[in-house]
């Protein structure tokens, strides 16, 4: 597995080291692509924007982000691990499921997965957080 984690056009992101607690890559994309994430790029460095209003991912503002540092000695911090690494794995199967689908049943079933599967690590983050439910309502009220 490659040690470099894309994020679209030329901006990608390297880890300049395995820490000994072997973070996975799909566990860090779960979490910087969650709802919670982007509310946080967003907010701190919103006006840095492209054309168009596209964000703009620089390693100086990634470095900034609170990236949970697992302890894999604690259960709990594990099992959160792992069920985010799960579903990001699920999220990049159905992607390639719906590449490959044929009808349109087909990419309608899979993209309503696709959305469950979302807001499902959605769900996983905001627990690994310890957001309250009026935190996570301000989030998603950004995103409708």
């Amino acid at each position: 597995m490659s040690k470099s984690l894309c994020q679209g056009g030329v901006y990608f992101a390297t880890l300049k080291q395995m820490n000994e607690q072997n973070i996975k890559l799909f566990f860090l994309l779960g979490v910087l692509n969650s709802a919670l994430m982007s509310f946080i790029y967003k907010s701190l460095f919103g006006g840095m924007h492209m054309g168009g209003g596209y964000l703009r991912f620089r390693t100086k503002f990634l470095e900034q982000l609170p990236i949970p540092d697992i302890d894999f000695r604690n259960a709990k911090e594990k099992e959160m691990h792992d069920k985010i690494l799960k579903k990001v794995e699920l999220m990049l199967d159905l992607n390639k499921k719906i590449a490959s689908s044929k009808t349109e049943h087909d990419k309608t079933y899979i993209n309503r997965q696709i959305e469950a599967t979302d807001r499902q690590i959605d769900r996983l983050v905001y627990e690994l957080y310890g957001l309250t439910k009026e935190e996570i309502s301000i989030i998603e009220e950004t995103f409708k």
